[in-house]
């Protein structure tokens, strides 16, 4: 389910004039902000050197963060390289820990640039299904509210002040501390640790099974704060990526020192360039016995992260929330939202074991200012709101032990918002644009190739498709299916913030629609449509956008949204289905051993090198094929 890495990446203030001189490159992300955050993976064609090239063109002075988080079996690296020229730009800065995770962080200026993805090949080759976890953001200057930024500095948290808590509270509730950690530009990218606090386990500690949480919360761009624990010299802690930050769950503890670090990557820059912006932290102890009489609870909050209670991100700051959560006792979670300038929130809920209803009112007043089942969209002013998600179990009785939903949350400044090529403010449109705005519906003559295509060993990927979509447009295809097949469609949004719909519906011979086949899931900024086992027949894939963003007071005038575009970028990917075929071509792959390192079943173990120590056991995972007589 991993996503594609773009081939061009393009910042500009006038995203909808921008000029595509190479009409080869399809896979292509364009705002004047962009942040991107998702698993990847190597192309297929990229496999066998492992290394992915994005053109970055800039045409502000920006803040650039890459980073390279957990990985599938191969650990990535990341090089920023001025184009046409074997030059880095800023240095990657290694973080704190026994993997190999890097941050690029510094403030570029307008030009043309590549970003490299590399990997070192793992012993026994890549495995073609391998993934890895990565962001990249690029956000202009000239967006940094300076009057904001000052009122964090002088409002900057005394740290030395801040202890790791031991509380008997559940783990589903949040106990989040509120910090202002000024960011500081340096002339060479480097670690600065920001906090440090040591932590005694005892032997007593060690009978109530002692676990250490920490999750952090920050913006990615202006911040990213992480978090590191030192056992004895060692690195310990393995920062997971959540949303909007970081999280770990460490124990049981032994009876030891540990310490416990803040830090963050200093960007190259100026120094007299400063960021800040208000994070959260959670740090606690918590005792595995005292969940002794409800194991059950413990294995499903010790691996997930409460939902924040409060969001009040920066004018400059884009929140996006993608990841799964607990239903807590009661059923219902509020969630603080404040902002000081027009933004709009797109919220998408779905769970197999609850039904929701979505509330948003001002803070202490009880009118409903926009409801939901399963989705919102709002565009609102500045001020302070409260966001409650109220669940509703489907059946208690036989409800999982895990009750749980999976929340895409967007909150997304409007300035940041594009405008469409057909706007009256939009010029010098490439001869694509120029005819999406002289089409009747904006689209015009857009085609996606869902031709099935035959299973078969050669590397043959269809081409994306690119456009610009605002509030309100739809389109429809017909898919034409001979026989059983498999459906992939990834539609990737940026600025994800369209109410966007794509489902896949079969045609019955009366002409009707039946009810979806496939229905696509937000995922990250991403929408993804997978179905497997298709069956054969004529069906009617559209993308359309039933519902529009309720314009709150203080937010603009209705009709706000029309001129404003998301970049669209779709793969889609159609294939038999074919269980015979399937099995022709593991056939053929036992006949590649390069591909699948397949070799023959050997007569001895007895050979130098089997065993490393004859008192050590040893595991091994190969291969193999019976000889052909």
């Amino acid at each position: 389910e991993y996503a594609r890495l773009p081939y061009l990446i393009v910042q500009t203030a006038h995203a909808s004039t921008w000029q595509n001189t190479n009409d080869l490159v399809e896979e292509i992300v364009v705002g004047r902000t962009i942040w991107i955050r998702d698993r990847f993976g190597f192309p297929p064609e990229e496999e066998i050197d492992m290394e992915h090239t994005i053109e970055l063109e800039v045409s502000e002075v920006s803040l650039f963060r890459a980073t390279t988080h957990h990985s599938d079996g191969v650990d990535v690296y990341i090089a920023l390289m001025q184009q046409g020229q074997n030059k880095r730009v800023c240095k990657p800065i290694k973080h704190p820990g026994s993997s190999p995770r890097q941050t690029i962080f510094c403030k570029l200026e307008p030009g043309k640039y590549d970003l490299r993805f590399y990997a070192e090949f793992p012993l026994g080759g890549l495995h073609p299904c391998s993934d890895f976890f990565a962001q990249v953001a690029i956000r202009p200057v000239e967006l940094v509210n300076k009057a904001v930024t000052g009122e964090c500095m002088n409002a900057a948290s005394d740290l030395s002040k801040m202890l790791v808590a031991v509380t008997p509270e559940s783990l589903t509730k949040p106990r989040w501390t509120d910090i202002r950690v000024p960011i500081k530009m340096q002339t060479n990218a480097g670690t600065v640790t920001v906090w440090r606090n040591s932590i005694e386990v005892t032997e007593e500690d060690v009978a109530e099974k002692i676990y250490l949480r920490i999750v952090v919360i920050s913006d990615y761009v202006s911040s990213d704060l992480r978090f590191q624990v030192a056992l004895n010299g060692r690195y310990i802690a393995d920062n997971q990526v959540t949303a909007h930050g970081y999280a770990d769950m460490i124990g049981p503890l032994d009876a030891a020192t540990y310490e416990v670090t803040l830090y963050y990557i200093a960007g190259a820059g100026p120094p007299d360039l400063v960021l800040c912006s208000t994070s959260r932290v959670d740090l606690r102890l918590v005792s595995h016995t005292s969940y002794a009489d409800d194991s059950s609870t413990w294995l499903c909050t010790s691996t997930r992260v409460p939902l924040p209670d409060s969001l009040e991100p920066t004018p400059d700051e884009q929140v996006l929330i993608d990841s799964e959560y607990m239903v807590p006792e009661g059923g219902e979670i509020l969630v603080q939202i404040k902002v000081s300038e027009p933004r709009l929130l797109r919220v998408q809920v779905r769970s197999t074991d609850a039904d929701f209803r979505l509330i948003l009112t001002k803070s202490g007043e009880t009118d409903i200012l926009a409801q939901g089942s399963d989705r919102l969209e709002v565009l609102m002013g500045p001020g302070i709101f409260v966001l409650k998600f109220s669940a509703d179990i489907i059946n208690r009785a036989n409800v999982a032990a895990c009750t749980t939903f999976i929340l895409n949350l967007l909150l997304q400044p409007k300035q940041t918002l594009v405008q469409c090529p057909w706007s009256s403010s939009s010029s010098g449109l490439t001869s694509r644009d120029a005819a999406q705005k002289a089409a009747s519906d904006h689209i015009g003559n857009v085609n996606l190739d869902l031709k099935p295509k035959k299973l078969s060993k050669y590397i043959n990927d269809k081409p994306a498709v690119t456009l610009w979509m605002s509030e309100g447009m739809k389109k429809e295809f017909v898919v034409e299916l001979e026989s059983t097949s498999a459906v992939r469609l990834d539609v990737m949004v940026h600025p994800p913030w369209l109410p966007l719909e794509v489902t896949l519906r079969k045609i019955r011979s009366t002409g009707h629609l039946e009810a979806p086949t496939a229905v696509a899931e937000w995922t990250e900024s991403r929408l993804l449509l997978m179905a497997s086992d298709v069956p054969k027949g004529r069906y009617s894939l559209s993308f359309k956008q039933p519902r529009k963003y309720k314009i709150l007071p203080g937010a603009g005038r209705d009709g706000d949204l029309k001129d404003v575009c998301a970049h669209v970028t779709v793969f889609a990917d159609v294939g038999e289905a074919s269980k015979e075929a399937a099995d022709n071509m593991r056939a053929e792959l036992l006949d590649v051993p390069d591909l699948l390192a397949v070799q023959p079943f050997p007569s001895s173990l007895n050979t130098v090198g089997s065993f490393g120590s004859s008192l050590a056991p040893l595991t091994s995972t190969q291969v193999y094929r019976f000889k052909k007589e």
